[in-house]
């Protein structure tokens, strides 16, 4: 029976450390993913089923749309410094929720008696 919470204690903690180490790997390449790339959805909010108003980067230049089955519209040009506001937002929403998990992961390690 020792042996079995054991062998259960110890597979818990290899599991939450590769959990870990794989958050911070994916954390390190996200500025790596879409580099290239000339558009990119900043953020998108769903009106409806099937309609939707999205924040879309096309190199400097932003712009408000509607997407409804099949169909966009452009509703605002949005300038140079609303964009850099906007994606200084999402930013810091990430690295708050990022701030969060290390937080929790900290606090998980600190109760199994592990160290970083």
């Amino acid at each position: 029976m020792f042996y079995l919470v054991l062998k259960f204690t110890f597979s818990l903690i290899v599991i939450l450390l590769m959990i870990y180490i794989l958050a911070k790997l994916a954390n390190k390449q996200k500025g790596t993913l879409g580099a290239g790339k000339q558009i990119k959805v900043l953020d998108r909010t769903q009106i409806s089923k099937d309609s939707y108003i999205v924040i879309v980067k096309i190199r400097n230049k932003g712009y408000v749309i509607s997407y409804a089955a099949g169909k966009s519209d452009i509703i605002d040009e949005l300038s140079e410094d609303d964009i850099c506001a906007i994606e200084q937002d999402i930013e810091n929403a990430r690295q708050e929720m990022l701030n969060k998990y290390n937080d929790a992961a900290n606090l998980i390690m600190k109760k199994l008696h592990l160290k970083k």
